[in-house]
């Protein structure tokens, strides 16, 4: 009886495994190295399930909360930093009408300016479980009380159903800065030149990122505090779209970026370049319910059909090129390059991408080395 409940939950419960990941180098998320094209592959996004780590309950100024993410409370879109254990988030450093915002930029939703306490909007400030990710979108899952062995039923019902739960062959709640070393080969960059680093999207959520690294030393666990120490500056002033399945050529897209009002102080920021579609929820843009009509969540801020079907109703801001637009399923990382610093050492890189529609942060870890000019070939 209790399986039969648990199962009917699962399935009017939508998921929420799989919405970005860092690809260039291969992170230690990546399960088992998979390829980020082929039949098993489970796209430039999503490679390995590398996009089920990251932190759940996040605001501005805040830790993130790990176990309240709105939907669960039954507040779903719209919860607000108070449901996050947030009583005193800090006020946005970006403000409502910032043309690096991602989200509601002309404040057009019913619920105003909702995403107010969300990470974009002070970059950097909402402090992360595990600077690394967190397996699964809280610990608990999304039912954070459900007790055992019910819950580790469930997980395995989920993954095989391809409906996530968590990424496979890891607990809920797993930090990923305990995942083993030898699980993914290090990348080697040259001590003070430049170095290719890349990320994809597989459900959009807006917002920015930036990478960093900490230096290795010993088995200490690397921390987001020796992460925001050494942030990593973009060498270029555009990032590139490339298509992994070698279908287009590279287009070189303009970067917009955040210096201000950030964390850690005088780091730059990079914009997510690739616009969701206009409403709140981003996936239903305009579709209307049983009784005919249309959610807040839902409602779409205009109405111009150029981007259909993904985006029916528009999208949240020009796209930076053709087809770069979109909720889910993209076949292309977003590719830049960063400065490498002049010290040669071990160290770990950690890409964070800070959500402005979501209360979360997504991080993934890769392991580099940093040699000199006379040691990289």
């Amino acid at each position: 009886m209790v399986h039969a409940e648990l199962l009917s939950i699962v399935i009017v419960v939508p998921s929420v495994f799989g919405h970005g990941a860092l690809n260039r180098p291969t992170p230690r998320n990546n399960r088992h190295a998979q390829p980020l094209t082929g039949h098993w592959s489970h796209g430039p996004g999503c490679a390995g399930e590398a996009c089920g780590w990251f932190s759940e309950g996040c605001a501005i100024g805040c830790p993130c909360f790990g176990t309240t993410n709105g939907t669960v409370t039954g507040y779903g879109l719209y919860s607000g930093p108070e449901l996050m254990n947030c009583s005193m988030p800090i006020e946005p450093t970006m403000a409502a009408d910032s043309p690096v915002r991602t989200w509601n930029m002309a404040l057009k939703s019913p619920a105003g300016d909702w995403t107010k306490y969300r990470p974009w909007r002070a970059p950097g400030s909402a402090l992360p479980i595990d600077p690394c990710g967190v397996a699964t979108d809280s610990p608990g899952g999304p039912w954070p009380n459900l007790p055992e062995p019910f819950a580790t039923w469930l997980g395995n019902w989920q993954d095989a159903h391809g409906l996530g739960g968590r990424p496979a062959g890891h607990l809920r709640g797993d930090k990923g800065t305990a995942i083993p070393g030898d699980s993914v080969p290090p990348t080697f960059w040259p001590a003070g030149g430049t170095a290719v680093v890349s990320f994809g999207l597989a459900v959009n959520h807006g917002g920015g990122y930036q990478y960093r690294l900490c230096p290795r030393s010993g088995k200490n666990t690397p921390s987001e505090e020796c992460f925001q120490v050494h942030p990593l500056a973009f060498a270029k002033n555009y990032s590139v779209i490339h298509f992994e399945d070698g279908s287009k050529d590279d287009i070189t897209i303009p970067a917009m970026d955040v210096t201000r009002g950030v964390v850690p102080a005088g780091s730059a920021w990079r914009r997510n370049p690739i616009p969701a579609c206009n409403c709140d929820q981003n996936d239903n843009c305009g579709e209307r319910d049983a009784s005919g009509s249309i959610r807040a969540e839902d409602f779409p801020y205009d109405q111009d059909a150029r981007y259909g079907p993904e985006c029916p109703t528009g999208v949240q801001f020009p796209p930076p090129c053709k087809g770069c637009f979109g909720w889910t399923t993209f076949d292309f990382s977003i590719v830049d390059e960063v400065l490498v610093p002049s010290d040669p050492g071990v160290y770990m890189l950690s890409w964070r991408w800070d959500c402005e529609q979501s209360p979360q942060v997504w991080n993934n870890c890769a392991d580099v080395v940093v040699v000199g000019e006379d040691l990289f070939v």
